[in-house]
């Protein structure tokens, strides 16, 4: 079984279950398309003021935020410097300096 639950703001999420036990675990699963958000960050870095009041440093897709609050290291600050910093999540991020 197969069904859809919300699709809003560019993400979908799905509820799937097999359906041969009523006992079967089930699963949720969500999918974004980040393509807009990372043309939008592309954007945003390139008019980047870094003397403004406002610096926003990264955008995040709301599947990989969940991922994190799952994985339980959202509100680690630690955790998600290194993840800002990391090179391979740069599409996310707005400012270029170190966070």
């Amino acid at each position: 079984m197969k069904a859809i639950l919300d699709h809003k703001g560019g993400v979908l999420t799905t509820f799937h279950q097999d359906g041969s036990d009523p006992e079967d675990q089930f699963a949720i699963h969500s999918v974004q398309n980040v393509s807009p958000l990372i043309e939008a960050n592309k954007a945003w870095s390139e008019d980047f003021d870094p003397k403004a009041h406002f610096r926003p440093v990264a955008e995040i897709p709301e599947v990989l935020v969940g991922q994190m609050m799952r994985e339980g290291w959202f509100n680690d600050n630690k955790k998600l410097k290194q993840w800002l910093n990391d090179s391979d999540n740069r599409a996310f991020r707005i400012w270029p300096g170190r966070v």
